[in-house]
């Protein structure tokens, strides 16, 4: 196993937390997360066993554009079919995914 570097990582980050855990037959784990905001990272700090950043909070950006609006719809879709894959998910994810337009690539 290859360990990452902080070169490895993407810069920008969704501070989520944890809402469903799925536990498959095979013993495979889904974790389904709600983000609650983005983040930048801004310096990683050393002097620590595990990855420790220093980071910004991103400002939420509501814009809507025909383009942002299929993408949205395209999304939406994927995420009711990945739902609907494991066994386990609380129906709530599926009406939210459903009837939410806010922040839902965060719920995914």
């Amino acid at each position: 196993m290859t360990i990452p570097l902080p070169a490895d990582l993407y810069s920008n980050w969704y501070r989520s937390q944890s809402a469903a855990l799925c536990d498959e037959p095979d013993g495979t784990h889904h974790v389904i997360c709600q983000g609650e905001s983005r983040l930048r990272i801004i310096e990683f700090l050393d002097g620590y066993p595990f990855f420790v950043a220093r980071v910004e909070r991103l400002p939420e950006v509501e814009e809507t554009r025909p383009e942002i609006d299929a993408r949205l719809l395209y999304l939406r879709n994927q995420a009711l079919e990945v739902l609907q894959l494991l066994p386990q998910t609380p129906a709530s994810w599926s009406t939210r995914c459903r009837t939410s337009r806010r922040r839902l690539a965060w719920q995914i």
